[in-house]
């Protein structure tokens, strides 16, 4: 039987390994503070929608009605979105498993879970995605109430895979070593 390795990298990133494979687990916890901001934020939408609705269902003027209708279909699709942050933000974690030829990549939002697998030998140009403080949409994907910023993917039969939510320069280039180590 072989030596298990564990340890963690930074806050987010934790890890167990030996010779036969590496499981690493980065979670998607950010501080108090944010976590309070965010369940405001969830909370007053949520207020809003449902103000809207009860509007919809009493008032009599059909321009206005159309108009909150409308509203309606865009808070649904923001709230479902934020919703999904939100269990990222309290439950979610990305988890990464090397064994048997293969990396998983699985994406725990606590109450369901989305995973792919890939065989190691079609996985090409591994490494850390560079980022760019100053363009505004990667600003906007590394903030806490997004769900984006993965700065880790490799391309993978023809498609771009990205990982690695919101991690640090630090972090990355720890885990980008340990996972490359573990892929050959």
């Amino acid at each position: 039987m072989s030596a298990t390795t564990e340890g963690k990298i930074g806050e987010k990133i934790e890890f167990k390994g030996n010779r036969q494979g590496l499981e690493v687990r980065i979670s998607g916890k950010i501080p108090r503070i944010q976590e309070s901001l965010l369940m405001g934020w969830m909370a007053a939408w949520t207020f809003c929608g449902i103000y809207f609705m009860v509007e919809l269902a009493t008032t009599e003027d059909s321009g206005l009605k159309t108009f909150l209708f409308i509203s309606l279909v865009f808070w649904s699709f923001f709230f479902v979105r934020f919703g999904k942050t939100l269990l990222w933000r309290l439950r979610g974690k990305e988890i990464i498993r090397i064994g048997d030829g293969a990396l998983e990549i699985c994406f725990d939002f606590g109450l369901f879970k989305s995973r792919s697998k890939y065989a190691l030998v079609n996985i090409q140009r591994f490494g850390i995605i560079p980022g760019n403080d100053l363009n505004f949409m990667q600003s906007l994907d590394n903030s806490f109430w997004s769900l984006g910023g993965e700065r880790m993917g490799f391309d993978y039969m023809g498609k771009k895979v990205r990982f690695g939510k919101q991690l640090g320069d630090k972090e990355l280039t720890a885990l980008a070593r340990l996972l490359d180590k573990h892929m050959r």
